[in-house]
């Protein structure tokens, strides 16, 4: 939307900041920047610092309304914890109203807004610059006493900023020309152009003179009818090509002509372009290939196009939708990258042929090439090694195991995504040039939802124009929220959102749901995670936070959700033993819950009612969370219950063992067999060899045998006995010198075996060779068979009715299949065919 004629070209936003009232103007109370104390340097605690940000008392204060952008051209610093909003509620306040929010105080801060527990750097920071300082109260009446500014002024003023001060990545994009915003402006203002002919005026020229070729003659002739066509036609074009403009998707229409107008990762684009220019006089000594990688969206696949075509390159390319097994590549790229394409010998309209195009591969989406591309992979890297022409390959998973083979053989170009600063002026371009006005702060909070998408950002932005032309902050944080991009996130991610209370406030109901169905039966055990050890001290800096008395010598576990500070403990009025039992309660509640959760985890795999994974998520994640949801205390752990769990799995199964080895010497259960037996037998067949060496060797082996214990089960014992007091490890006090003997001295002998494995054989671990080929003894035992008697009749009838019993039936021999007859003796076959003829008749 071009500025109006005759209106004054608009100021930069810092001139707008400078035009506007100064917050002393305003009555706004300013603190000096050096009569702030001073704060303490602190040791980083990088769990802590991810979970401050929550508000001390939220809703303690009333927002305030302001006018639209009455903070446009200010920048502000926020640093400690405020009273009624959070960090981030904070800064959406500031940007809802235009202004601009960093993280570092700089010469360009217009206000430090100051909480508690302030940060000792942007403190000191301030000082030496003399910042002005406000705190949360001056903040809101700032707001409140600011004079607005139209939408318009603010846009003229962000395209005049543009057009002052260009920088690279920031120019227009005008059929691959660089052209200047103003220049722009320039240029699209309505020329006087001659209109074209109509089918009225080509009335009135009915008659033309010609000069016939003698000179002498005139006659008249009637352009009526080709006069209309041609007007007709004309028109015609114009509406065909002004709707094929309107259809056209942004994406095409604003994709980069060149390489200076792809947002961000000049380096490596440049390095791009030196490794193919480098082909010029054939493969390099090099790398063969590259492996550009990154985050969708963010100019890959244009990068590799435009390098290629300005080094005068034929692309081929092959993405996900093409086949790419190995034997598709075997028979498309092998032949390819050896030779020129068949485009490179296209003969020109004069009839001169053009100069001879190598070709480049650009493999799109290598990390996709699974099922379907069985061998793709492999033989992609194989092509690779005897390429004679270039190959980009390009994926988005860079750790996918796939990619990692394949960039040992690739130079690795590794793209990351734009900044903000570096898509914003994109995008206001291209808004400007639809005629759609968008505030600076709302692009950033597109690109923030988008992670830097940068064809996601302008797709958002076609449809959003479709119903309206201007977009505000508010809308863009509420439009972008349908349109986020969706990513996945790691289980401590995940515990960090419940957990923190200004991402767990942040986020709607059905965005908590959805973090649970990241993985919904690892979640509750992230909430939970048991066992995770705590200093028992009472000097603990958790135990001061709950008020928990623990008595001192109790070794217990810690879960993640009783290591946060609840932030209903933080309202102001409260005593220290009224926060203490607060916070007691509110752990309490998430305690019950997760009990709740626990029983409906049961129902749902034992009666496999997946319907209620829903209330499982609630009940096991959500509703803890809501309880005990503030700061955490320390780090978050994996839950060790899967370890624990795995752990219980195998010593049950080792229990099973032996009390089957130990059965026929024993008359008990597993349960008692390994609380009367284990602690005796432990003590029993570790002593002697500690206090005698090895000269107890004898001795343990022969209570093994009495017992009918193997090798593995003296190594069991250590791991199934409990040691209750410090020092009471026997297997570690035995000399490793007499471990060694005594296992060598019971491979030697052989023992007697009283067990058989789960196949029937005759099992004895680690005997000698003789000993391995002893059997049970079956000597004595008699298996009856009662269905013999009752059977035998039956089977004398069926013996009776069956021919092929009968001796006197001469049975029919089963024939042969028949052999290929060689050549060599197909004349004695013949010779012999007669006579087998002739007993056949017989």
């Amino acid at each position: 939307m071009p500025p109006k004629a005759g209106r004054k070209r608009a100021a930069p936003k810092e001139e707008l900041a400078t035009r506007r009232e100064s917050a002393e103007e305003l009555g706004v109370h300013v603190i000096n920047a050096s009569d702030l104390p001073h704060v303490e340097k602190k040791p980083f605690n990088a769990w802590k610092n991810a979970s401050h940000g929550a508000a001390l008392d939220p809703g303690s204060k009333e927002v305030p309304e302001g006018k639209p952008n009455c903070l446009t051209g200010l920048t502000f610093v926020i640093t400690g914890e405020l009273a009624a909003l959070s960090r981030d509620q904070a800064s959406d306040l500031i940007k809802r109203y235009g202004g601009r929010v960093t993280s570092a105080v700089s010469g360009k801060t217009s206000y430090l807004v100051l909480g508690a527990d302030p940060g000792q750097s942007k403190v000191e920071k301030a000082k030496k610059l003399n910042t002005k300082v406000l705190d949360e109260d001056g903040l809101y009446e700032l707001i409140r006493r600011s004079k607005g500014i139209s939408d318009e002024e603010v846009f003229e003023a962000e395209m005049a900023k543009q057009t002052k001060k260009p920088k690279r990545g920031h120019r227009e994009m005008e059929g691959g020309v660089e052209v200047d915003s103003h220049q722009y402006q320039q240029q699209q203002k309505p020329q006087s152009q001659p209109p074209p002919p109509s089918a009225d005026k080509a009335e009135n020229a009915r008659s033309k003179r010609i000069k016939t070729e003698h000179g002498s003659t005139a006659i008249t002739t009637t352009t009526t009818a080709a006069a209309a066509d041609m007007a007709t036609i004309s028109q015609k074009a114009e509406s065909v090509s002004d709707a094929q403009a309107r259809a056209e998707l942004w994406t095409v229409r604003y994709k980069p002509k060149s390489l200076k107008q792809i947002c961000g990762n000049r380096g490596k684009i440049e390095a791009l372009h030196k490794w193919l220019e480098s082909w010029a006089n054939g493969p390099p000594a090099g790398e063969k290939a590259v492996l550009i990688s990154g985050p969708p969206g963010i100019g890959k696949t244009t990068a590799a196009h435009l390098v290629a075509e300005l080094l005068n390159y034929d692309v081929l390319e092959l993405n996900a939708s093409d086949t790419r097994n190995k034997s598709s590549l075997q028979n498309l790229l092998s032949e390819i990258c050896g030779n020129s394409t068949i485009a490179s010998f296209v003969s020109s309209s004069k009839g001169k042929t053009a100069k001879n195009k190598r070709c480049v591969v650009i493999m799109d989406e290598v990390d996709g090439m699974s099922g379907g591309d069985r061998g793709g992979m492999m033989e992609l890297i194989q092509i690779i090694k005897k390429a004679k022409n270039p190959i980009i390959c390009i994926c988005n998973d860079r750790q996918s195991p796939k990619v990692r083979s394949l960039a040992n053989h690739c130079l690795d170009l590794r793209f990351i995504r734009p900044d903000a600063k570096q898509i914003r002026s994109m995008v206001m371009t291209i808004a400007f040039r639809e005629g759609l006005q968008v505030q600076p702060n709302a692009v950033d909070q597109i690109v923030a939802a988008t992670h830097s998408d940068i064809r996601q950002i302008i797709n958002i932005l076609s449809t959003w124009s479709l119903t309206q032309k201007h977009m505000s902050f508010d809308q863009s944080k509420k439009f972008s929220e349908f349109n986020k991009k969706e990513i996945t996130y790691g289980p401590f991610d995940v515990i960090g959102k419940y957990l923190n209370a200004a991402s767990f406030n942040s986020l709607s109901f059905a965005d908590k749901i959805d973090l649970y169905f990241n993985d919904f039966s690892l979640m509750p055990l992230m909430i939970q995670a048991s066992n995770l050890h705590i200093s028992p001290s009472p000097r603990s800096h958790a135990c001061e936070v709950w008020g928990l008395q623990i008595i001192k010598g109790f070794v217990g576990g810690h879960e993640n959700y009783i290591g946060n500070q609840p932030s209903g403990c933080h309202q102001k009025g409260l005593s220290e033993a009224d926060r203490k039992c607060l916070a007691i309660d509110q752990m309490s509640k998430a305690a019950d819950a997760i009990a709740m959760g626990d029983i409906i985890d049961g129902a749902i795999h034992r009666s496999q009612q997946w319907g209620l994974l829903p209330v499982h998520g609630v009940m096991s994640c959500i509703a803890p969370a809501h309880y005990v949801q503030g700061a955490h205390v320390g780090m978050y752990r994996f839950p060790s219950w899967l370890g624990q769990n795995s752990k219980t799995g195998k010593m049950y199964r080792l229990l099973s063992e032996m009390q089957m080895h130990m059965r026929h010497a024993t008359s008990c259960d597993k349960n008692e067999l390994r609380q009367s037996y284990i602690p005796t037998l432990y003590r029993a067949l570790f002593m002697p060899l500690i206090k005698e060496g090895t000269d107890g060797i004898s001795q343990v082996i022969e209570m093994m045998d009495r017992y009918g214990m193997t090798k593995e089960d003296w190594d069991t014992l250590s791991d199934l006995h409990i040691s209750t007091a410090k020092g009471d490890a026997l297997f570690d006090k035995i000399p490793s010198s007499v471990k060694s003997a005594f296992t060598r001295q019971y491979n030697k002998m052989s023992h007697p075996l009283h067990f058989t494995d789960s196949k029937g054989a005759a099992k004895s671990p680690a005997t000698s060779g003789a000993s391995s080929q002893l059997t049970p003894d079956f000597e004595g035992i008699i298996v009856e068979d009662d269905s013999k008697d009752a059977n035998n009749g039956e089977e004398e009838d069926e013996d009776e009715d069956n021919i092929a019993k009968d001796s006197l039936i001469k049975q029919k021999a089963a024939a042969k299949p028949k052999r290929a007859k060689t050549a060599s003796s197909s004349s004695s076959d013949s010779s012999r065919g007669g006579k087998r003829r002739k007993t056949g008749r017989a």
